[in-house]
């Protein structure tokens, strides 16, 4: 048996989850606001988001078919090494963007 809540209990659940999402990303931003952080930590901060990224993206590109599969036989992987060969030297997100897709399908044309 389903028992349902009430709406005041959700938009209390709701209000409440809102407040503990908010407060850990909007403390650091009000304390880091107000002092200058050393160049080193700043340097380290700046490879946070391609870690994350990479961490994300990592399976995806290795992963075939619930396998690792490390060849010329992954298209996935080889249109993931040719964007960033790309995104090295351009540095605009939707060329960057349009490139990995392009070659997806273009790959995925070629080797099926």
């Amino acid at each position: 048996m389903i028992n349902y809540m009430s709406d005041s209990t959700f938009i209390l659940i709701l209000i409440f989850t809102m407040i503990v999402t908010y407060i850990p990303r909007m403390l650091p931003l009000v304390i880091l606001s107000k002092t200058k952080l050393p160049p080193r930590v700043e340097r380290f901060l700046d490879y946070i988001p391609i870690a994350i990224l990479g961490s994300i993206l990592l399976p995806t590109l290795i992963y075939k078919e619930e396998q690792i599969n490390i060849s010329f036989d992954n298209e996935i992987l080889i249109a993931g090494i040719i964007t960033v060969i790309v995104a090295k030297f351009v540095k605009r997100v939707d060329v960057i963007v349009i490139t990995g897709i392009l070659v997806t399908i273009i790959l995925r044309i070629i080797m099926k």
